[in-house]
C-alpha cells in the first residue's frame, strides 16, 4: 500500500487540532517557516497541506495575518431542514441558475479571479483522494464562481439556492457518499477544471454546458442510494432527464 504523502499527513494533523480547539476560529496557523521545521518538511509540502485546508474549508489565507482558521470542520447543522424533498429543490433550483451564472461570469471573470479559483481548483485535487479533508466539498469553489456573477439579482438567487441546498440534513449523507467515491471525485475534479478552462476562454456555451454536466453527474450519484425510496428514486431519474413531474416536496422521504 502506497504510504500517505506527507502534505495529507499534516493536512489530517493540523484539522484534527483545529477541530479539538487547538486552534479555534479567528486563530492563525503557525508560520510556513514554523509548519516546516515542526514537520520536517519543505515550504512546498506545507504549502499543499495549507491548499487542502482551504478547499475543506477550515482556512483562509489574509493579508498581514497569515492563514487564519474558519471553522471547526464540525458538519452545521440544518437550518430549515425539509429533508430529501428540500434538498433536491435546492439542487433543481441549483440546476435552473447556476449554468446562467456560469454563462455570465465567462464574459466578466478576471486574471485575479481566475487565479482565485485555479488556487481553490488545486486544493480540491489535493484532497480528492482523501474524504476526511473533503470538508464541505466543492461548495468553496461553487461560492468563489456565484461571488463573480456580475448579475446581482441572479448572484443572489444562485447564494440562496446554494443555502438552502446546505441547510438540508440529506445534503451530509450525500456529500460523505460522494467523496468517498474515488471515481465520482476524479470525475469533478475535472469538471471544475473544464468550468475554469471555458471561463479563462470567455466561453459562454461551454462555461453551461459543463456546468449542467456537473450538476447532472450530482444528481446521478444521489439516485444510485438504495437508502431512498423507489419513488424518490425515480423523481431523481426524471430530473435527470428533465421530465421533473412536480416539487420535490412531493418526493417521499428516505427509508427509515
Amino acid at each position: 500500500m502506497a504510504s500517505e504523502p506527507a502534505f495529507t499527513r499534516i493536512a489530517n494533523a493540523l484539522a484534527r487540532e483545529i477541530r479539538d480547539g487547538v486552534y479555534r476560529p479567528g486563530a492563525r496557523l503557525p508560520t510556513e517557516a514554523e509548519l516546516c521545521r515542526e514537520y520536517g518538511v519543505s515550504r512546498a509540502t506545507v504549502r499543499q497541506a495549507v491548499s487542502a485546508l482551504r478547499f475543506a474549508g477550515l482556512v483562509e489565507p489574509r493579508q498581514g495575518s497569515g492563514t487564519v482558521v474558519l471553522a471547526d470542520g464540525s458538519p452545521a447543522a440544518p437550518v430549515a431542514d425539509g429533508g430529501i424533498g428540500q434538498f433536491l429543490d435546492a439542487l433543481q433550483a441549483r440546476l435552473a441558475i447556476e449554468p446562467t451564472v456560469l454563462a455570465l461570469t465567462a464574459m466578466a471573470v478576471t486574471r485575479r479571479d481566475l487565479a482565485e479559483l485555479q488556487e481553490l481548483l488545486a486544493g480540491m485535487e489535493l484532497v480528492a483522494g482523501s474524504p476526511e479533508l473533503a470538508g464541505r466539498g466543492d461548495l468553496g469553489l461553487h461560492r468563489a464562481i456565484i461571488g463573480l456573477c456580475p448579475n446581482g439579482v441572479i448572484r443572489t438567487m444562485a447564494e440562496h439556492a446554494l443555502d438552502a441546498y446546505i441547510s438540508s440534513s440529506a445534503w451530509y449523507r450525500q456529500r460523505l457518499r460522494a467523496w468517498n467515491d474515488a471515481d465520482v471525485t476524479s470525475a469533478w475534479v475535472q469538471h471544475h477544471a473544464r468550468l475554469i478552462d471555458a471561463l479563462r476562454d470567455k466561453d459562454p456555451a461551454l462555461a453551461r454546458r459543463v456546468a449542467e454536466t456537473h450538476l447532472l453527474s450530482a444528481l446521478q450519484k444521489i439516485a444510485t442510494d438504495t437508502s431512498l425510496s423507489h419513488t424518490t428514486r425515480r423523481h431523481i431519474n426524471d430530473m435527470c432527464s428533465g421530465n421533473a413531474r412536480g416539487p420535490g416536496k412531493q418526493v417521499e422521504a428516505t427509508k427509515a
